[in-house]
């Protein structure tokens, strides 16, 4: 009798000691240096000399990207300076991303651009300021233009921070990778100099591995999906789980492992 009891209390220890190991993991863990989670949570951009691809990822490295870091579209002289383009994910996500919904995600690009300006009319349809929209797969979920960004061929750190909503919590692997798409769209310059110089128009994007230390990487403020709170589900005040992974596992083997102790406790007839 006592040798099962010896038996049966090694049975319960190992049995407990188990149902932690098989409990629900809930950290976002990325195995993959590509993919995002809680620690690698910094997208960067990269691409092509002549910006034909642009794609991103989380890991600071990129062989393939232009190692001058930059992308640059040409015009010829008094030609509209157009560009319009994508910077996706360059693998799908392989599991949900969750957003801290206090948070906000933060975009760090550079540009430089030569052109001329737009009309103070307004009447100009084929201007567009440089104006960047971020997708969620298919669904727009932001976007903004900005006028201030200089044609004279300056270098412009352009920051924008878009704060966590409904649309933006969530990023589910089926679909909805985020995606970023850069529009411009201004006349080409063609001042009096241009007859003794060159004026040829220039659209440029820096990547993230650029050489004129401009920022160029979008921030999303990641967080486990065991912290992402349902507003509309009611949670007992007194609730015994209290949220821990695996509690309700570890009751009910205990439970079952201290019945058989009891069975096995009955004298024999």
């Amino acid at each position: 009798m006592e040798a099962g009891r010896v038996t049966l209390s090694i049975v319960l220890a190992t049995l407990l000691a188990l149902s932690t190991l098989v409990a629900p993991t809930t950290a976002q863990v990325a195995d993959d240096p590509k993919q995002p989670s809680i620690d690698n949570s910094r997208m960067y951009v990269w691409g092509t000399q002549d910006l034909g691809n642009c794609w991103t990822h989380f890991d600071s490295n990129d062989t393939a990207t232009h190692e001058e870091g930059f992308g640059m579209k040409e015009f010829s002289q008094g030609s509209q300076v157009n560009v319009d383009y994508q910077c996706r994910l360059q693998d799908s996500l392989k599991e949900d991303m969750h957003l801290d919904p206090n948070g906000t995600i933060a975009f760090q690009l550079g540009f430089s651009t030569w052109s001329g300006d737009c009309e103070d009319d307004g009447n100009d349809s084929a201007c567009m300021d440089l104006k960047i929209t971020l997708s969620k797969g298919s669904l727009d979920v932001a976007t903004k233009q900005f006028p201030a960004v200089s044609t004279s061929g300056d270098d412009e750190q352009i920051l924008w921070d878009i704060p966590v909503d409904n649309n933006t919590i969530k990023w589910s692997f089926n679909g909805e990778d985020p995606i970023f798409r850069i529009q411009y769209s201004k006349p080409g310059y063609n001042g009096l100099e241009c007859f003794v110089q060159d004026c040829a128009g220039e659209f440029k994007m820096y990547y993230s591995n650029n050489q004129e230390g401009m920022k160029v990487d979008v921030k999303f403020p990641i967080i486990n999906v065991s912290d992402v709170v349902d507003p509309n589900e009611e949670v007992p005040e007194n609730s015994e789980d209290s949220g821990l992974p695996g509690f309700g596992l570890i009751a009910g083997v205990g439970a079952l492992a201290m019945a058989a102790v009891l069975v096995s406790n009955k004298p024999e007839e």
